[in-house]
């Protein structure tokens, strides 16, 4: 499953990378005060997080070795 590390020295809480995130697969945790991705299997690993970040925050982490692929995808080839 795809992962996002998140920098804590480096993270100033805007939360560009949830609102950027077209799949809500990023999501903020009020309690921590931080963002963190809730639904890993549902990223489509765009990189409009990682990008989108300010200070340079986020890093994705595919998961290549399992050859994971978004479950969107997945559901789309099956209706092929």
């Amino acid at each position: 499953m795809t992962s996002v590390r998140v920098d804590e020295q480096k993270c100033v809480r805007c939360r560009t990378c949830v609102d950027c995130c077209f799949i809500c697969a990023m999501v903020w945790d009020g309690q921590l005060q931080r963002p963190y991705l809730k639904y890993g299997d549902d990223c489509q690993i765009c990189g409009v997080c990682e990008t989108l970040c300010p200070t340079g925050a986020l890093y994705i982490q595919p998961d290549w070795q399992a050859k994971h692929q978004p479950r969107l995808l997945v559901q789309g080839r099956e209706k092929l």
